[in-house]
């Protein structure tokens, strides 16, 4: 299974939006930012293989946490970080990476819930 044109057409306008969000808050987006990206999971199975490879890429891997969602049901939610100079291109090679691990390890592009990264001026 691969990612819609749907599905990447939104991912790219988020990363767009929330590019532009950076920039209208007065980051500098030449320097490096810490982009964390978030993974919301019913399962943690697949976890343990996924961290073991983005550690190795250079990702900081932050303890999964066990939550309940609004309907009771059990989730996971997986923080990871990279530094990153926040150009429209180098998100997309990110964002694209991420969703591509939810859509092997999950199933589907949906597992992955984005990316935010603090303001540096």
């Amino acid at each position: 299974m691969a990612e819609t044109m749907e599905e990447r057409r939104i991912r790219e306008q988020q990363d767009i939006d929330t590019i532009s969000a950076l920039k209208e808050a007065g980051s500098d987006l030449k320097k490096e930012h810490y982009l964390e990206h978030y993974f919301v999971l019913n399962n943690s199975e697949a976890i343990e293989k996924i961290v073991g490879d983005l550690h190795v890429q250079g990702y900081d891997i932050y303890e999964p946490s066990e939550q309940t969602d609004e309907f009771g049901e059990t989730i996971y939610l997986l923080v990871i970080g990279k530094p990153c100079v926040p150009t429209q291109e180098n998100v997309w090679a990110e964002t694209k990476k991420m969703t591509e691990i939810a859509i092997t390890y999950w199933g589907s592009s949906n597992y992955y819930d984005g990316w935010e990264a603090a303001i540096e001026k």
